[in-house]
């Protein structure tokens, strides 16, 4: 098993090649690649030549660094902006544009959110479930073109319908498509009282396709060192060998100045236990 980190992590502070250079010698091996979740980036405004050439470089320089892309992120917006047809297609056309970045990098994972109509809260379940189940399988339809594989992640929220691993593996499995899986998020299962260790379980190798890796106190989503919170992490490391897990065990927790090792080390405990 192999081990990632969210790039902006590293990017946000030290810039592109810079941070990415020192997230390398921190020891990483893969990175998610963050640039496509931010809609309003000049990536989703540029030509689809300019948009190319951008990636290309971009690749270029993550592979001549040592690094692998793991999985990207797709585009998301705070507060949600989902309410409306309107909302959704602007999203659909960025996601699409983002699916095709993906490919252009030489990555097969692609994280996304719910379709959040009504923000963190749920007005109607029944219908945020229908406008997921024909949001994702026309999006899925774009991703398998391109070779690309959508996985859906939990989220935080207590109040929202489509939120808990269990919730979002049910839409997954309804629409059955070879190319829509899954990636857990261990902060927010806590948030739902879920344990990663039996998400992970539950889900198994065939829906478990990438990892959103931090902790917390169970109370809000700080994105924590693994083992600074309430995570059991022994059980979590020993999940995902039971499953026999084999991508990549990738770090969202937000990296403290000066203990940027106590992280990787924290991964490399989870993965290899005393």
């Amino acid at each position: 098993m192999k081990i990632g980190i969210t790039a902006a992590h590293y990017t946000d502070t030290h810039g592109f090649e810079a941070g990415l250079r020192r997230l390398r010698a921190d020891g990483y091996d893969c990175i998610d690649y963050s640039e496509f979740a931010d809609t309003e980036k000049p990536l989703f405004y540029c030509s689809d030549a300019e948009f190319d050439a951008a990636i290309e470089k971009e690749r270029s320089f993550i592979a001549t660094s040592g690094l692998e892309i793991s999985q990207t992120h797709g585009p998301w917006r705070w507060p949600s902006q989902d309410a409306t047809p309107e909302d959704r297609r602007e999203r659909f056309e960025k996601m699409s544009r983002a699916i095709r970045g993906t490919a252009l990098l030489d990555c097969r994972n692609f994280v996304i959110h719910p379709i959040m109509p009504w923000g963190r809260g749920d007005a109607d379940p029944k219908a945020t479930y229908a406008i997921n189940l024909d949001f994702m399988g026309r999006l899925c339809q774009v991703a398998a073109a391109c070779g690309v594989t959508v996985c859906l992640e939990n989220m935080p929220f207590i109040q929202q319908s489509l939120a808990t691993p269990e919730e979002c593996l049910r839409l997954v499995r309804e629409l059955d498509l070879a190319n829509f899986k899954m990636c857990l998020d261990t902060g927010h299962c806590t948030m739902h009282g879920v344990n990663p260790g039996d998400a992970v379980r539950t889900l198994g190798k065939d829906m478990l396709k990438a990892l959103h890796v931090h902790d917390n106190d169970g109370e809000r989503d700080r994105h924590w060192y693994p083992y600074a919170g309430v995570i059991d992490w022994d059980d979590f490391g020993a999940a995902l060998r039971e499953i026999g897990f084999d991508d990549t065990l990738s770090l969202e927790s937000n990296v403290i100045p000066g203990r940027e090792r106590e992280l990787y080390e924290a991964a490399r405990r989870i993965i290899k236990p005393n």
